[in-house]
């Protein structure tokens, strides 16, 4: 469709949808800031565009932390004490 029309920005949109589903961030990106560099682009189109590139910037970028807690208590009134045995 887009190679009879280059100025469909739904269609665009969809593409973008598409490769997000997909896993390829960087290709949904270029659709999506395709479809709203034409300053016809209708506004719903806009909106969901701006939602889906906010979501990749965070899946690009995701903020790494993590940590490891660990504790252990231990207590003996008698170390040194064995078990008794009878002989």
């Amino acid at each position: 469709m887009l190679f009879f029309n280059a100025s469909l920005a739904r269609v665009k949109l969809e593409l973008g949808v598409l490769y997000f589903r997909l896993g390829s961030y960087e290709m949904a990106k270029t659709y999506f800031t395709n479809a709203i560099a034409d300053p016809t682009t209708p506004v719903d189109v806009r909106a969901t565009v701006q939602a889906y590139l906010a979501e990749i910037e965070k899946r690009l970028n995701p903020s790494l932390f993590a940590g490891l807690v660990q504790s252990g208590v231990r207590y003996q009134t008698n170390a040194t004490a064995a078990a008794h045995r009878d002989p």
